[in-house]
């Protein structure tokens, strides 16, 4: 199911979604403080709007509010928190949005866009960098952009051939693949990224694999 987000309500899913992606997958109810709801800007989004954009996603079915007591309260205050019953397969897929077009080679995520058969990587109206389609780190971002869940780390090294697949230590995996996310951030800087672009863009989730938040 898909459906396109107006501001601030895609910030408080992609909030949601980044909580979940990290929790658990036997949590049902997640608790997340009100200093998690922030803007772009960094400013915390008014109690009032939250509370509202949360009846609207319970009205739509994607959760069901556990605890909200906090957001009744006057002023915000360390330690306060949400609770929310979510519904992990509905959540987890709002505005899910991704445009991948191997026929043509092109694949975009938000304002990022690859193009192989060009050799051009451009992010928003920045200069096109260059880029080879055989690089590592361009064929484990486009396997990024491909899928709508975790890529784990013996996945990534399988479909990279990296050297370390026929290792059957997962640390030495892990480590391979981890060498390729950290080198895949200058790439994206050069093309015009920043380091909070990038952070906002690829979830890591601990000893498991990366995935990208959706749009």
């Amino acid at each position: 199911m898909t459906m396109a987000l107006p501001e601030p309500l895609r910030l408080v899913v992609d909030i949601i979604q980044k909580k979940i992606e990290i929790s658990p997958e036997s949590d049902e109810v997640l608790a997340i403080s009100l200093w998690d709801f922030r803007d772009k800007n960094g400013d915390l989004i008014p109690k009032g709007d939250l509370k509202q954009i949360l009846r609207l996603l319970q009205e739509r079915k994607f959760l069901q509010m556990i605890d909200m007591s906090c957001l009744g309260k006057p002023g915000r205050f360390s330690g306060e928190e949400i609770k929310i019953k979510i519904d992990r397969g509905k959540i987890l897929t709002i505005n899910n949005k991704v445009q991948a077009n191997k026929t043509e080679g092109v694949f975009t995520w938000r304002k990022l866009k690859l193009d192989l058969l060009k050799g051009i990587l451009q992010y928003k109206n920045n200069k096109p960098t260059e880029i080879s389609p055989t690089q590592d780190e361009i064929k484990f971002l486009i396997l990024l952009i491909e899928s709508d869940q975790i890529v784990k780390y013996g996945e990534i090294a399988d479909k990279l051939d990296l050297n370390c697949r026929a290792s059957s230590d997962p640390q030495e995996i892990a480590k391979a693949v981890q060498y390729i996310r950290r080198n895949i951030v200058p790439i994206l800087e050069k093309a015009g990224m920043t380091k909070s672009d990038i952070e906002d863009m690829i979830l890591s989730k601990r000893n498991v694999g990366y995935k990208l938040i959706r749009p």
